[in-house]
């Protein structure tokens, strides 16, 4: 009789798991990678590559100003050499 209790006591807490529920166990659900602000990279990842794009975009702005002046090379109407 005591062989088949403790029988029956492995199986039902095989059965049962140990399940701890709570506020806990739901943010863990919730977020699997809290350390992750996308698929592949940390909020840092992410604020560096913002960062760079802005910083590329303001120079190609910039570059982009001076050919639309023509600021960005010497005339070449006039009809003696420009050193360059």
């Amino acid at each position: 009789m005591g062989m088949k209790c403790v029988a029956a006591g492995v199986c039902a807490a095989a059965l049962t798991g140990c399940y701890q529920g709570g506020k806990e166990h739901r943010e863990i659900q919730d977020n699997m990678t809290p350390e992750l602000m996308s698929t592949a990279q940390r909020r840092v990842d992410v604020s560096d590559m913002t960062s760079l794009s802005w910083a590329t975009d303001n120079r190609m702005f910039w570059d982009d100003l001076a050919r639309a002046w023509y600021t960005d090379r010497p005339s070449h109407l006039t009809p003696y050499p420009v050193p360059r």
